[in-house]
């Protein structure tokens, strides 16, 4: 898509056109699901964190300050709420990791130097 066309895109989105919006979607969709899957390891938690950065982008829209930078600009914003996806959900995930550690050697395994 050439800037042009995704600048009147995202002018169309901002007067109200959500099939505007949509198309943007479609068009870097893979790039952003690529995107968190990368930083997740898990697709299916990455789907999910795509679909609430495409919301944000959505409600965000106005405050895009270039908008030739749209792919960059969402792809940030997936990347941010899988950071905060990690970093409020730390505590979890290692507790998790070792309750599976313990059932699956019956004994915490230690690191070995």
């Amino acid at each position: 898509m050439k800037s042009n066309q995704e600048i009147e895109l995202i002018d169309k989105v901002l007067k109200g056109d959500k099939k505007a919006f949509n198309i943007l979607v479609d068009k870097y969709y893979k790039y952003c699901l690529d995107k968190a899957s990368r930083i997740m390891g898990d697709r299916e938690v990455a789907k999910d964190l795509v679909q609430n950065g495409i919301i944000q982008a959505y409600v965000s829209l106005g405050n895009l300050k270039d908008k030739t930078s749209f792919k960059f600009w969402l792809g940030g914003i997936v990347t941010n709420i899988c950071k905060n996806y990690i970093r409020d959900n730390k505590k979890s995930i290692c507790h998790y990791d070792s309750t599976m550690m313990t059932s699956a050697t019956g004994r915490m395994s230690k690191k070995k130097k």
